[in-house]
């Protein structure tokens, strides 16, 4: 096995696989805070999830950083591939429609 390919290969794209893993971690732990969600009580049911279960807790903020971790990730992806000019499609206005689109997304989930 050659370890430089695999080197050149993860060192390349890994700001993308850590986007896509972070994603992934953020809405599992979301679809599990959301079974310990009452809508009709949402700030007693946050302060009940924080003061009486830790494990609660470190989900949460589990949940915060992931997404955290997830949006920082996704710029420098972005920023990755702007600057190495790796995809061939960048000329096409409907890839900068699809990209502008995508940060002011991602901007409006990280405020929401």
């Amino acid at each position: 096995m050659d370890l430089s390919k695999l080197k050149k290969w993860l060192q390349f794209d890994s700001a993308g696989w850590i986007a896509i893993s972070s994603m992934l971690l953020c809405g599992l732990s979301g679809i599990l805070l959301a079974i310990a969600y009452d809508f009709n009580r949402s700030y007693a049911s946050i302060f009940e999830l924080i003061l009486f279960n830790p494990a609660g807790n470190f989900l949460r903020n589990f949940h915060y950083w992931s997404a955290q971790l997830f949006f920082i990730s996704a710029l420098l992806h972005i920023y990755d591939h702007l600057r190495k000019s790796s995809d061939s499609n960048l000329k096409n206005n409907r890839i900068w429609w699809m990209l502008c689109l995508s940060l002011a997304f991602l901007g409006y989930e990280m405020i929401s």
